[in-house]
């Protein structure tokens, strides 16, 4: 499944996907692992009078290319749009496997699940 980071107000940033979060635009977001993947920073500033976020993408050693696709568009204004109803935010989509790491600022956003025990039931 893919991840999909925007901004969604002036101080958030949206995760969904694999992974659904809010988060600040403070640090950085890291999906994969230390030995490869993507670093998206999310930047809110003015550009022209207007409000608009900014998105820059980056592999995350120098010597390890990005290992999937990554997309980074936008929408004209199209009135309401359920994928995405905001028209002044860069969108930035990973095509990574599910179960791909995603941090923010260092903290596991996906834990790993672990199988629930059933009880009575011979293993």
């Amino acid at each position: 499944m893919a991840i999909r980071i925007y901004g969604a107000s002036d101080d958030l940033v949206e995760i969904e996907g694999d992974v659904t979060d809010e988060v600040n635009p403070g640090s950085s977001i890291t999906v994969g692992t230390a030995a490869a993947g993507v670093v998206v920073k999310m930047r809110y500033g003015k550009r022209k009078g207007a409000a608009v976020w900014e998105a820059v993408v980056g592999q995350i050693d120098e010597g390890v290319p990005i290992p999937w696709a990554v997309t980074i568009s936008g929408l004209a204004s199209q009135g309401d749009n359920r994928d995405h109803p905001r028209d002044y935010t860069a969108i930035v989509d990973i095509a990574c496997p599910p179960g791909t790491p995603v941090r923010h600022g260092g903290k596991l956003l996906n834990p790993p699940q672990r199988p629930q025990e059933r009880r009575g039931v011979p293993a």
